[in-house]
């Protein structure tokens, strides 16, 4: 090897090792920077020169800057902590849920309900009283505003979690456009060359780890047309949201069907369709799941309570008499019963309810469905019975359906009619499969309230079977009511049916609790073994740059003395 060839090899050893130096400080730079992965200088030989005695080595190249990254961690801890989200977005709303039903002492529910028999108790002393009947009104309002509150509540939570459904989704959205623009920017970094845009490729990494923590994900790179790496995002139902250079965005601006709350749809598709089915991660599994399901089945929990109360109160009282001499009075104030049509009914009727007959009400829900364009059945979704066409041959459960004519049971009368104003699509008289739901108990929770006439007047309470005024027969068999199984069946008392609401609240919140701790510790652990792979540590990173100070020095030791060699040439070469 002559010094030309000693001095190049020297000089580019020193420029090696001072890259080296280089990544190493830029790691020391980023120990706090969150999502940043260690990178590490690779080495590689020279091409070795052919000699006489053999090959000569020619120094050093670097062939590449590699981030230290575990591809099958990172894939584990993205797709664990998509877990992890959902099971601690869900526990944090429940433990609001479970406040909510927690009793106290003031306005308890099971506390309102209790001060509400013993209001009667009172009154039974004291049929004839003013001060009593003026207390039976006060408790039943106390418990109206129990169950009022809570159901204001919950429906508080409800919309609350709708707000930061469209919030997340427009971060989603947000997450998508950056991955797509850092897509771009390490395309362009590293199409055509050998390198790797280490930096960027962190920073993709930590938005889509990021947007896993809102739902469920898949991706992938691969190599494009031309050899350049193109990286996909899909939703779990392999719509894309990312690929490549390209994005779809994710919508809430449209109301789900009769709700006030917003669904989400996939904007890349002609159809729109929704995507909630296809979430099950993340915190927005979480909160669809509270908004949708759990919550409005506490919500119809709380409602057939409420409901039941109502009902139960009103059959006693509207066989008593009041002071005033007046029979068949209300309590309470009845609500009519609620209808709903099913998404995909494919006629278009309408349907009205109210209530003919308190006594016969059972506040159980039904089902009208469709067998033809003029026959259709109601079941009791609580018993799943079929009943009875009244005004068929014995034994007939198939009702008649004429447009405009009433139909009336339990309690109820309906009455269906063919639109009037019909929509673009869907013909006006029913179809084969059209199913409407009717529920004698929707809203009560919310709406639960005195009969005006017995708040205008208590003369109108009444506390007998008889116009006597000593008469208590009446009041005593509603106190009754605190003991008596008329819930779930004839199996609980109103007490314990609001104690099996709680609890069932608290058996959900211990799965989410549960659930929580066990993917937050799986998580954990991969964050520990990650960072043992990715992560910066100092002691480590001073070791790399004594070693590459070294081999700076070394290189610039062997630059002088090749240096000298040249001058001692050349000073041989005067003389």
């Amino acid at each position: 090897m002559n010094l030309n060839s000693l001095l190049g090899l020297a000089a580019n050893a020193l420029l090696r090792n001072q890259v080296a130096l280089g990544v190493a400080g830029h790691n020391v730079a980023n120990v706090n920077t969150e999502g940043y992965s260690r990178q590490r200088v690779v080495f590689t030989s020279e091409r070795p020169s052919e000699a006489a005695f053999g090959q000569l080595g020619n120094g050093v190249n670097i062939q590449s800057i590699r981030r230290q990254v575990d591809t099958f961690l990172y894939r584990e801890t993205n797709r664990e902590s998509q877990f992890q989200s959902r099971w601690e977005a869900q526990n944090r709303v429940l433990n609001e849920v479970e406040t909510i039903l927690t009793e106290n002492e003031e306005y308890g529910i099971n506390k309102s309900l209790n001060d509400f028999w013993n209001a009667w108790s009172d009154l039974a002393n004291e049929p004839g009283g003013y001060t009593e009947r003026n207390a039976v009104v006060s408790a039943a309002n106390k418990l109206a505003q129990a169950f009022e509150s809570r159901s204001d509540a919950l429906n508080q939570t409800r919309r609350s979690l709708d707000v930061q459904i469209q919030g997340a989704i427009a971060e989603v959205n947000s997450i998508t456009e950056r991955i797509r623009e850092l897509n771009s920017l390490i395309q362009s970094a590293e199409t055509g060359r050998d390198v790797v845009a280490n930096d960027l490729r962190d920073k993709r990494d930590q938005l889509v780890d990021e947007l896993a923590t809102y739902l469920d994900i898949e991706y992938l790179e691969e190599s494009g047309p031309s050899g350049e790496p193109v990286f996909h995002v899909f939703l779990s139902g392999g719509s894309p949201l990312v690929s490549g250079q390209h994005k779809w965005d994710l919508s809430a601006d449209d109301l789900l069907s009769e709700s006030e709350f917003h669904d989400i749809k996939y904007m890349g598709g002609s159809n729109q369709d929704s995507v909630m089915p296809n979430i099950s991660k993340g915190k927005l599994a979480a909160w669809l799941t509270l908004r949708d399901e759990t919550i409005p089945g506490i919500l119809e929990d709380l409602d057939l309570l409420a409901a039941s109360v109502v009902n139960e109160v009103n059959k006693l009282h509207y066989s008593g008499y009041g002071l005033d001499g007046t029979s068949g009075n209300r309590f309470f104030e009845i609500l009519p019963p609620t209808i709903q049509s099913d998404d995909r009914n494919a006629g278009h009727l309408t349907l009205e309810g109210s209530v003919f007959d308190i006594t016969a009400l059972t506040m159980d829900d039904y089902r009208i469905e469709f067998i033809s364009g003029t026959e259709f059945r109601i079941v009791n979704e609580r018993t799943g019975d079929e009943l009875k066409d009244p005004t068929g041959a014995p034994g007939d459960y198939v009702w008649t359906y004429a447009s405009g004519i009433p139909i009336r049971f339990d309690g109820m009368q309906i009455t269906i009619a063919d639109g009037t104003t019909p929509p673009f699509n869907p013909p006006l008289v029913p179809q084969p499969g059209d199913t409407y739901h009717i529920s004698g108990s929707q809203g009560m929770a919310s709406k639960m309230a005195v009969a005006s006439e017995v708040v205008a007047n208590t003369d109108k309470i009444a506390a007998g079977e008889s116009p006597d005024a000593g008469d208590n027969s009446v009041a005593l068999r509603i106190n009754e009511l605190q003991m008596g199984n008329v819930m779930n069946g004839g199996t609980a008392t109103f007490e314990t049916y609001f104690g099996e609401i709680v609890g069932r609240v608290g058996v959900i919140k211990l799965e989410a609790e549960t659930n929580e701790q066990h993917y937050s510790s799986i998580v954990e652990q991969l964050e520990v073994l990650k960072s043992s792979v990715s992560g910066v540590s100092l002691d480590e990173e001073m070791t790399q740059i004594m070693k590459f100070q070294y081999a700076f020095q070394a290189s610039s030791k062997l630059i002088t003395v090749t240096d000298q060699l040249f001058q001692t040439l050349l000073d041989t070469l005067r003389r």
